[in-house]
């Protein structure tokens, strides 16, 4: 599975559906709101519609850890 906090550019390119552009858009995504919480948060960036998140949904995870990273939560 690939985390989506930790991913690369260049291996988001190489999920089905998920080109340069859009590889770059969810990089973009996690820079500026930061780490995703869920795999349903992916849905907000622009070009990731139901069918192609359908399509990654068993490809992808999220470490449960890196949610806290970037949104102003402390870890204790």
């Amino acid at each position: 599975l690939l985390d989506l906090n930790r991913a690369t550019e260049q291996d988001l390119d190489t999920l089905p559906g998920i080109g340069p552009q859009l590889a770059e858009r969810i990089m973009e995504y996690r820079q500026s709101v930061g780490a995703f919480r869920s795999l349903n948060e992916l849905r907000a960036v622009k070009g990731i519609g139901n069918k192609k998140f359908d399509r990654i949904r068993p490809l992808v995870t999220v470490s449960p850890d890196a949610g806290l990273i970037g949104r102003g939560k402390k870890t204790t």
